[in-house]
């Protein structure tokens, strides 16, 4: 089994702004004070993991978004396995592009007579709506998935595994589709600031390793974090 490690960005200076409105991308968002704790924390767990499973930081491979905040949480994670280079950036892993609706105030995009008709109706409009100049779910899953199959799969032996850093609803849109689930679900997915979950590839026989079976191993592990450094 290929084995991935989905890893959320630590706390940005945008994730203390967002209570009542829309963040999305802002990839120019640097980690807080907090962040940087939390990065370095997370970055201890995956060294400490990596070392009991007796895996050299060479047969690690690391990716991330272009966004600020998952670089910086990436990077602290590769000097803490003092691995120096190797990131592979890609703007496949950003957060879902929320267009017109970026900064704009949640209630107001997001009307009760719209939630109604994503409850109503997931597959026809959940998963298809998009703001403005932005993006749908399925849309980003679709990104998402052809970046694990294209990019990372192909990078690893059976003996290797991948580290991406990347963005919570991302990577819930990923997961509703490795699951199967409705739409709607990505709602009811957890994934808080440095939270790894775990997934694996069991590739299928012949030369087509996409036709292989994602498996769901564990969501939203923060068991790195102490109390202090939950955001």
């Amino acid at each position: 089994m290929l084995k991935v490690l989905l890893v959320r960005h630590a706390q940005c200076e945008m994730n203390l702004h967002i209570t009542e409105r829309i963040g999305g991308r802002t990839n120019h968002s640097p980690l807080t004070e907090l962040g940087e704790q939390q990065a370095r924390a997370v970055a201890s767990h995956l060294r400490t993991t990596f070392h009991h499973d007796a895996k050299p930081a060479k047969d690690v491979r690391f990716f991330s978004s272009t966004a600020v905040r998952a670089v910086e949480t990436a990077k602290a994670v590769m000097a803490a396995l003092e691995v120096e280079d190797g990131l592979v950036q890609s703007e496949q892993l950003l957060e879902l592009e929320q267009g017109e609706f970026e900064g704009a105030v949640r209630r107001e995009c997001f009307p009760p007579e719209l939630i109604a008709s994503f409850a109503a109706d997931p597959w026809g409009v959940a998963y298809n709506f998009a703001p403005p100049r932005g993006e749908s779910q399925r849309q980003v899953e679709v990104r998402m998935l052809a970046f694990l199959q294209q990019q990372v799969l192909p990078q690893l032996l059976p003996h290797q595994q991948a580290v991406v850093v990347g963005h919570g609803m991302a990577f819930k849109c990923l997961l509703r589709g490795l699951l199967g689930s409705v739409p709607t679900m990505t709602r009811n997915i957890a994934l808080g600031n440095t939270s790894v979950t775990e997934i694996g590839f069991v590739p299928g026989k012949g030369s087509n390793a996409s036709s292989g079976e994602w498996h769901i191993l564990r969501v939203n592990d923060r068991s790195h974090l102490p109390d202090d450094l939950r955001s």
